[in-house]
């Protein structure tokens, strides 16, 4: 039976102290980034049921660092790689999704050069600066390319107890994103090539590079963790290769040569490439929500209106800030036309807050029926705490209103990102009367940038804000990065396979996965396959696994998935949780919260100190019963100083607990 309570935390990134419930602690397997943890003596090496504690404290894969909310200026890039795994079962999209992403790399590229190339080379320097400009632009492509491969020697090419080279795997992404950023720094390079004024024949080796780029996109061996044959190393890497020797011919020649300077005009061109890049992406999103469905190209779309959105503002900021008469400056029409956009966006963006706000309240009827049925006669004694409660439960349920809420500012977005893009191919003047709003969307695109950067340092540095932001954000970089390779970095494809040989070493495990730890542990235990331990166990709580994973990305957690978790596995969650849920498959206990009706709301935090919680890890535990069985659970509070009651009664399975650990009637379900 099992003897090791392995707790993985969620996205909150707590200390192992904090998560083992004791003072002292010490590494014993692992590194600082991620290990395993024990107490330490004099610390009471057990757990409220009887077995030895182990944390896996993943956090500092994803937090810890404020400088790491730089990574948010690559939120597009995320969404872009979701795209990908947002598709339904099959191939359907994979190559469309990949091929989008690259496009998207072309246009941060694009935004970039529109201030080092137009506005401050071409523009303000008079053509004479162009050369620096693009060298300004190739020092922001190889800080990318930089990142990206400082990111995949700590992540994907992670060995530890990880998946051993060659396996295939959905955590081995070493050849599929090596590949994937060879591609993507090639055609970044061929990009900046294209637009640099020069002959004719540089801007076509540029396109055929890119050509090539697009082209080894499509190819599904080039992003197959399985296929090792060098040729698909090799042509990514010649790829590159070509796009970085083309780029540095055309910034020497920029440098060196002398440049037929217009008057009154931008980079010769860079309106045509934004606006017609723009169109582009717009067309093969449509493609992609006739093949692989709507919600790949609705999150693809997000991703590019903030690309679009971050390459307006940024550049109208930029130029404001020169010393030149405003009036003197020739912007792309696209981008005046993106910045009136914004400001549509934000009266969207009310309108769906109204929506939710709505949407909360119709909830409440629902919500009271349930605080009623867990505190008889609590509302008749303190009507106000109750309202608590209600407001607690609809609040939560917010996340299914989730997707009807985005497809619903969709469609108006939708519709005002085509008038815009129409408005700009017919060279259309944004009107005199207007240009005050062109003026204030840029300026709100720069403090909503601003604001995201601010809200990243405070999540990382906030425990509270983390619970909230961070949630989002470790959903998004859970994925590996088989779309866009230069994207934020995946933390499973190490976290994964090191739980996964843990629990392979150890045996003899009971795997406890809070929030997002319980995906990281259900991912781990179907990593095991048929090397899974006979006496693993699992228990999960606040885990978003039925309300997000298998809602959003059914493709890869769908009702075969979770069929094929055949151990004893225990889920708890609670009516005031906004992610948690019950999960396929599992023994569901919804707890009571609060325990008592006077007592603290809990909602997605705190479930070790609900006395359930000690009462599932002893039923999975003692799944198989035997002689070294370790003893009941013990009463009063944990050491350490956790601050819920152990109990010794045992539930009968697949029963509602109330607070108390207690089983409820079978009708008392949610």
């Amino acid at each position: 039976m099992p003897h090791t309570e392995l707790r993985v935390h969620g996205v909150a990134g707590h200390s192992a102290e904090h998560i083992l419930g004791r003072q002292h602690t010490t590494r014993v397997a692992g590194d600082s980034d991620a290990g395993f943890y024990r107490p330490t003596p004099p610390e009471d090496p057990r757990g409220p049921a009887g077995l030895d504690l182990e944390a896996y404290r993943w956090g500092s894969l994803t937090s810890g660092a404020a400088s790491r909310a730089l990574w948010l200026l690559l939120l597009p890039f995320t969404l872009a790689n979701l795209t990908y795994w947002l598709r339904p079962a099959g191939p359907r999209g994979a190559g469309l999704s990949r091929l989008f992403a690259l496009s998207l790399t072309g246009s941060f590229v694009v935004g970039i050069s529109g201030v080092t190339m137009d506005v401050l080379g071409w523009q303000r320097g008079r053509g004479d600066w162009v050369g620096a400009g693009a060298l300004g632009t190739a020092a922001v492509i190889g800080v990318l390319w930089f990142l990206g491969r400082q990111t995949w020697k700590r992540y994907e090419s992670y060995r530890g107890t990880a998946t051993p080279p060659g396996t295939a795997s959905l955590w081995n992404g070493e050849l599929p994103v090596v590949r994937g950023r060879a591609l993507h720094v090639g055609a970044a390079f061929a990009t900046l090539a294209a637009l640099v004024p020069g002959p004719r024949g540089f801007t076509v080796a540029a396109v055929l590079v890119l050509a090539c780029a697009a082209v080894l996109v499509l190819v599904p061996a080039v992003h197959d963790s399985g296929s090792r044959q060098p040729r698909w190393t090799l042509g990514t890497g010649a790829v590159r290769t070509a796009g970085l020797l083309v780029a540095a011919v055309t910034v020497t020649h920029a440098l060196t040569a002398d440049v037929a300077y217009t008057r009154d005009a931008p980079l010769p061109g860079y309106a045509d490439t934004v606006l017609w890049l723009f169109a582009g992406q717009s067309l093969l999103l449509l493609v992609l929500a006739v093949r692989a469905g709507r919600t790949p190209a609705l999150v693809g779309s997000y991703a590019l209106w903030t690309t679009a959105l971050f390459n307006a503002g940024l550049t109208h900021r930029v130029a404001r800030l020169v010393e030149r008469p405003w009036d003197d400056w020739v912007l792309p029409a696209a981008y005046k036309w993106t910045a009136l956009g914004f400001d549509f966006a934000l009266v969207i963006g009310v309108v769906v807050a109204l929506l939710a706000w709505r949407v909360l309240r119709r909830g409440r009827a629902a919500a009271r029926a349930v605080a009623d049925r867990d505190f008889p006669g609590g509302r008749a004694a303190d009507p106000t705490r109750a309202g608590k409660i209600d407001t607690a439960i609809s609040g939560s349920r917010l996340t299914e209103a989730a997707r009807p809420l985005l497809l619903g500012a969709y469609v108006p977005l939708l519709l005002g990102a085509l008038a815009a893009t129409g408005l700009a191919i017919a060279d259309a003047r944004v009107p005199t009367a207007l240009v005050w709003a062109v003026n204030l969307g840029t300026w709100l695109i720069g403090a909503c940038v601003l604001a995201v950067m601010a809200l990243g340092l405070w999540a990382y540095s906030s425990q509270t804000m983390r619970r909230t932001v961070g949630a989002l954000w470790d959903i998004g970089t859970f994925w590996p990065r088989l779309a866009h390779p230069l994207a934020p970095p995946c933390y499973a494809e190490r976290a994964v396979p090191e739980l996964a040989g843990r629990v392979r070493d150890l045996r003899s495990v009971v795997l406890v996965g809070d929030s997002q730890g319980s995906v990281l542990s259900l991912a781990a235990v179907l990593h095991l396959a048929g090397d899974r331990p006979a006496g693993l166990g699992l228990v999960t709580h606040g885990s978003p696994l039925g309300r997000v994973y298998a809602h959003y990305f059914p493709a890869w957690f769908d009702a075969d998935v979770f069929g094929r978790v055949d151990v004893p596995w225990v889920n708890l969650w609670r009516d005031t949780d906004p992610l948690a849920g019950p999960a396929p498959d599992a023994d569901n206990r919804r707890l009571r919260d609060p325990i008592e009706f006077t007592g603290p709301i809990r909602g997605h935090g705190g479930y070790r100190a609900d006395p359930a919680y000690s009462t599932a890890i002893w039923d999975v535990a003692g799944h198989e019963r035997g002689p070294d069985a370790p003893p009941a659970p013990r009463e009063g509070p944990e050491v350490g100083g956790t601050p819920g009651l152990v109990q010794q009664r045992r539930p009968e399975p697949g029963r509602v607990l109330d607070g108390a650990g207690r089983p409820e009637p079978d009708d008392a379900g949610p």
